[in-house]
């Protein structure tokens, strides 16, 4: 989250050409003529509430939980992955409003640290192709069936523990 206090290398030139102290915020934003160039930490600065200053408390929250998730998975209680999940969504799902780029970078990110967790709890990736990650498997949760036998034949049944 450097990036949010990182100012851009206009405001460092104009500083070390001897700008005046407001001139050089409002100059380093207007780095190609005829166009603005904001940066996160002029938006804070003067509260210009555009997307990617709205966005990124969501992306923080978004990156928090996904921290928390990579850490804490397998000390988590079966109704804490279930609340930890559904956050998640929730914020994932909030994304588009504020800044729709966000989502393809954040599902992306999701799905990664999602991967490594199955990775980290014994299972590979062959597992998850060859069961074509049905929901079932991946999240360990009951299906409408007692088993899961009609992807992964040698699945046998899916109990409730969290575990993996």
């Amino acid at each position: 989250m450097l990036v949010l206090i990182l100012p851009n290398a206009a405001l460092i030139w104009h500083t070390i050409a001897g700008g005046g102290s407001l001139g050089i915020w409002w100059a380093s934003t207007r780095v190609i003529e005829n166009t603005i160039n904001e940066y996160p930490l002029f938006s804070f600065l003067w509260g210009d509430p555009h997307a990617h200053v709205l966005g990124c408390f969501n992306q923080l929250f978004f990156l928090c939980l996904l921290a928390v998730m990579l850490v804490r998975w397998k000390l988590l209680p079966a109704g804490g992955k279930y609340l930890l999940c559904v956050i998640l969504a929730l914020s994932l799902g909030t994304m588009p409003a504020m800044n729709s780029w966000d989502v393809m970078v954040y599902a992306g990110v999701y799905l990664v640290v999602a991967a490594v967790i199955w990775l980290m709890h014994g299972h590979s990736l062959r597992d998850a192709v060859r069961c074509r990650l049905h929901w079932c498997r991946f999240f360990r949760l009951r299906p409408m069936r007692r088993s899961c036998t009609r992807c992964c034949p040698a699945a046998g049944p899916v109990s409730r523990d969290f575990s993996w």
